[in-house]
């Protein structure tokens, strides 16, 4: 129901409801790994979306209205933009806030590349009194300041497993492909992601339309 200071949380599966319970609590910053997501939250009463393009003045004046209608406000922002939420609120938003890395296995996979978190924890994380990070892929975290954090596993008390069937391709990947798309039942609504248009052809040769 809540979050415990200088807690990680495997959460073990996706879906169940952490990044709402942050929202619910109020008076939380929540640092996401992409603006997708950031964006799939912005219209949600109390919360604030912070991302490239969003100006200081968007941040206050979103605060102010939040706090207006008795609500208690989220920030959620990437935490290349948190300077801009800093920079509205100051040294107050590591007393008045808890943080909460969302997702932080998504940084870990990008740290060759993006270098964004690691100065987001160097330079505001390690400042904000109550603080936790959420994962369904917990991998280990080498940062100095998790050294004597606590990790409170949380499992399902349902199944949660779902049946799966695998299909090899023998080197004819359109083939299998349509195969299997021409064998789900009729009725059932199909989503299949490729990572190619090429690869998008088993959808002409299964008759279905897609779109990119």
């Amino acid at each position: 129901p809540v979050f415990e200071k200088n807690t990680i949380y495997n959460k073990w599966i996706t879906g169940i409801g952490g990044t709402t319970t942050a929202i619910n609590e109020g008076y939380t910053v929540i640092i996401s790994p992409n603006v997708a997501g950031i964006k799939s939250k912005e219209k949600i009463e109390n919360v604030i979306a912070v991302y490239g393009g969003i100006d200081g003045s968007m941040i206050a004046s979103q605060i102010s209205q939040i706090k207006g209608r008795g609500l208690r406000p989220v920030i959620i922002s990437t935490p290349d933009s948190f300077w801009k939420v800093y920079d509205i609120l100051g040294e107050q938003i590591f007393h008045d806030y808890k943080c909460i890395i969302d997702e932080i296995h998504c940084f870990q996979e990008a740290a060759s590349y993006r270098d964004m978190l690691p100065e987001f924890l160097d330079n505001y994380f390690v400042r904000f009194e109550r603080k936790a990070i959420i994962t369904a892929t917990l991998m280990p975290l080498s940062h100095p300041c998790f050294a004597k954090w606590q990790t409170v596993r949380i499992v399902p008390e349902y199944e949660y497993r779902q049946p799966l069937n695998i299909y090899y391709s023998m080197n004819q990947l359109y083939a299998s492909v349509t195969d299997f798309i021409t064998s789900l039942p009729e009725k059932e609504n199909k989503i299949v992601f490729f990572n190619s248009l090429t690869l998008s052809k088993c959808l002409d040769r299964a008759g279905l339309q897609f779109s990119t």
